[in-house]
């Protein structure tokens, strides 16, 4: 069986270390179904202290769009404890935009992509 860490890596250009790692997949609008199927990817991510303003530096702030409607809804963070960044530097197909959510003053990290 594989961990968390392990799923977000193959599902993900993510190569940082983490705690603890939860990933979900959820399949957004109807199987079989006329039209696109999108798959929505999350991922709580708990990080060594160390490692999240590295990892976090280099990337852009962005808007949360649909990502953050989602975050809400699945993580019960509420979004002005949040900072967002344009996930692209972690993207990898299918996933064709995401953004990381890290909740200020802590070592956690919420990733949305979505296909």
């Amino acid at each position: 069986m594989s961990s968390g860490l392990d799923q977000l890596e193959h599902l993900l250009a993510w190569t940082a270390d983490a705690r603890q790692v939860v990933v979900r997949a959820d399949v957004l609008g109807e199987l079989g179904g006329l039209g696109p199927t999108d798959t929505v990817l999350q991922a709580w991510v708990d990080m060594f202290a160390d490692d999240v303003a590295a990892l976090l530096q280099p990337l852009a702030k962005a808007l949360g769009g649909f990502a953050e409607v989602r975050m809400q809804e699945v993580s019960g963070w509420a979004l002005d404890d949040c900072d967002i960044y344009d996930g692209v530097r972690f993207r990898k197909p299918p996933f064709t935009s995401g953004r990381v959510f890290h909740r200020r003053g802590s070592s956690e990290l919420y990733l949305v992509f979505i296909t």
